[in-house]
């Protein structure tokens, strides 16, 4: 899957001449329960349906999230970018999303707040985007669940000084 994602991003690149980027949402939250057309991967596996756990601190979840993530920008190298990890690829990559639509259809999300900023600062600081100026995205967050809702934005995303971008759908 990879060497596909890899592939994209050169013909992005090439076709582009370099001047449009892209954003990476390495993991859909949609896949921690198997919903909105998205088959239920190894963690809604491993949490067996419980799928908040993903967000929590004490889940072992979370430390096999951010070594997924080192691997994936860190130890990944790229056959169409001269084998470069792609934490380095800020010719072709504007951002990381943390996740695409974490938390999506659930309120409220205190709890889970802390996840993230832990995984904006693992990206910016642990995996080397903020060395290599690739933004961390918070992946779409502003995902009422009325007309006048305002459900899913929590403080943390203004508050973490690890987020570049606050993304919302609408």
């Amino acid at each position: 899957v990879l060497d596909q994602f890899v592939d994209t991003l050169a013909v992005i690149h090439h076709i582009s001449s370099g001047k449009t980027k892209v954003i990476i949402a390495p993991h859909d939250a949609h896949s921690l329960r198997g919903t909105n057309s998205a088959p239920c991967d190894v963690y809604c596996e491993a949490l067996k349906g419980a799928f908040l756990d993903f967000y929590s601190l004490l889940s072992i979840i979370r430390s096999v999230y951010k070594n997924q993530l080192t691997t994936m920008f860190n130890e990944y190298c790229s056959k169409n970018f001269y084998g470069a990890s792609w934490s380095t690829l800020n010719q072709v990559i504007f951002g990381v999303d943390l996740q695409n639509e974490p938390w999506f259809g659930v309120w409220p999300i205190v709890a889970w707040e802390k996840w993230l900023c832990d995984i904006a600062t693992h990206l910016k600081n642990d995996v080397g985007l903020r060395k290599n100026n690739i933004a961390v995205i918070t992946g779409m967050l502003s995902g009422a669940n009325g007309p006048k809702g305002t459900e899913n934005f929590p403080d943390s995303a203004i508050d973490c000084p690890t987020v570049d971008v606050i993304s919302i759908h609408g």
